[in-house]
């Protein structure tokens, strides 16, 4: 019995190093804000990054763009960019896609299809102020 012990005792403290070492991923709320002192200290920055970055993820979703109307160029722009630059399309056989992760919310947006704007009819569309219609998402 007191060899099973003396395993337990030594399972015991190399657990209790690597729960240590570990231990500081898992701070309580009141170690995580503040400048303690040691080496430890940066494993909670570390943890809240992750956090900041998957908050940030939830903040886009990752959308397929599709032109099923024929054409030998066709580009993508809109309100995710700004209407700053015409995104070239991927084409497949007659069809043509661009994958965007876009920020949650509406969007509006037009494509170029052989250097003529066009709206997709097949897609739900909106108009703008001066009464030119866009897709929009």
């Amino acid at each position: 019995n007191n060899n099973n012990n003396n395993n337990d005792l030594r399972r015991d403290d190399r657990n209790s190093a690597s729960d240590a070492s570990m231990g500081n991923a898992e701070s309580s709320p009141s170690d995580i804000g503040g400048g303690g002192g040691g080496g430890s200290s940066s494993s909670p920055p570390t943890q809240l990054d992750l956090n900041s970055l998957s908050a940030a993820d939830d903040d886009t979703v990752p959308t397929v763009f599709r032109w099923e109307h024929g054409g030998r160029q066709v580009y993508i722009t809109g309100t995710f960019n700004g209407w700053s630059r015409q995104i070239p399309m991927h084409r497949s056989g007659n069809d043509f896609t661009y994958i965007h992760n876009l920020r949650r919310g509406k969007h509006a947006f037009k494509f170029i299809v052989d250097d003529e704007w066009r709206f997709a009819p097949d897609q739900p569309t909106v108009a703008d102020i001066d009464g030119r219609i866009n897709n929009f998402i």
